[in-house]
């Protein structure tokens, strides 16, 4: 996280509960490798395009809508870097992150493979960043799996310009 924090190729948005930081948000300004690939616009270019990347909310604070007014604070954000074009890259089975693009303003526009190796699949299911139910699910997951996990995303897309 140190890394990304330093590194300028990110905008990031904490927010804090009783100096308790209970979620983060982020622009991503080259977009990570999805620019040019089948699974976002023509139009979207590194210059007018920024992907919200790595929105996290604690489990305990989940529900109360903080990740919408983060979502919300990086679009109104957007106009200062010159971003035309928002969008994010969500797990298929988060439900509720899916909701809160929705909720926003985004529309799916396509979804698309990865594979995540067992290592890095663990080291997200004990972070502390999902719920119970989701948990359980990952747990499914790599008892399925004995190598590499196949993980689909939805891509929402959002022109904020035309709002």
């Amino acid at each position: 996280m140190k890394e990304i924090i330093a590194n300028p190729r990110f905008f990031i948005l904490g927010a804090f509960e009783n100096n308790e930081l209970c979620a983060v948000s982020s622009f991503d300004f080259k977009c990570g490798k999805l620019i040019g690939q089948s699974c976002l616009p023509t139009y979207c270019t590194i210059e007018n395009t920024a992907e919200i990347g790595f929105t996290m909310v604690k489990s305990n604070f989940k529900g109360r809508g903080i990740m919408k007014s983060l979502i919300k604070q990086l679009e109104n954000s957007a106009a200062l870097f010159n971003k035309k074009y928002l969008f994010g890259k969500v797990h298929v089975d988060n439900i509720a992150s899916y909701k809160s693009f929705i909720s926003c303003g985004f529309d799916e526009f396509s979804r698309y493979e990865k594979t995540v190796t067992r290592t890095e699949f663990e080291k997200f299911l004990i972070s502390g960043l999902l719920l119970p139910a989701t948990c359980a699910k990952a747990q499914e997951t790599l008892k399925r799996n004995r190598g590499d996990i196949s993980v689909q995303y939805a891509i929402l897309i959002k022109n904020y310009n035309n709002n």
